[in-house]
């Protein structure tokens, strides 16, 4: 049933926004939840203050990054931010990777600490320290158990004694 909904429907069957109509159409309860935690726009680029060239790639990609301009050298003049990308083996692909990355590297110049990808870092090192105290609290509940197991054993009660102690009381 939701395959036929889909396929009669005007638009691309697969695209997302076709779900989604779908979805709160009938669930009038869906949520989607976001696909990132913060939405962040980053600085724009002016075309006009980058100075663009192209030199020739190496490493990995055959005779077409040794013979080829595929090397992206990107130069933001105001702040004289420099950007090399060199990822992968088309001209094309360089040039929009290198203009990403001179925009990651505008709003951490620009933003500093409040910059995406501060925040990101500052999000995913808590998510680790969470995993670390959790992890740290096991353990020494495991240990506590060991130590007070080993101490019911040692005081000469087996632990089938226990057992039938603490189901008595």
């Amino acid at each position: 049933m939701i395959r036929r909904t889909l396929l009669s429907s005007s638009r691309d069957p697969c695209s997302r926004s076709v779900l989604f109509d779908w979805l709160t159409s009938t669930c009038p309860s869906f949520s989607p939840r976001p696909r990132c935690r913060f939405k962040h726009v980053y600085p724009p680029l002016d075309e006009s203050e980058l100075k663009e060239s192209f030199v020739r790639s190496g490493g990995p990609g055959g005779q077409n990054v040794n013979k080829l301009e595929t090397c992206v050298q990107l130069i933001h003049l105001p702040t004289k931010i420099v950007v090399k990308c060199q990822e992968q083996r088309t001209q094309e692909q360089n040039r929009l990777r290198a203009r990403e990355i001179m925009q990651e590297r505008l709003d951490l110049h620009f933003n500093g600490e409040e910059s995406y990808i501060r925040r990101r870092t500052r999000e995913h090192l808590a998510r680790e320290a969470a995993k670390h105290a959790k992890s740290k609290a096991k353990l020494e509940l495991k240990r506590q158990f060991k130590q007070n197991h080993f101490e019911i054993v040692s005081n000469g009660e087996s632990s089938k004694e226990t057992s039938v102690k603490s189901t008595q009381q």
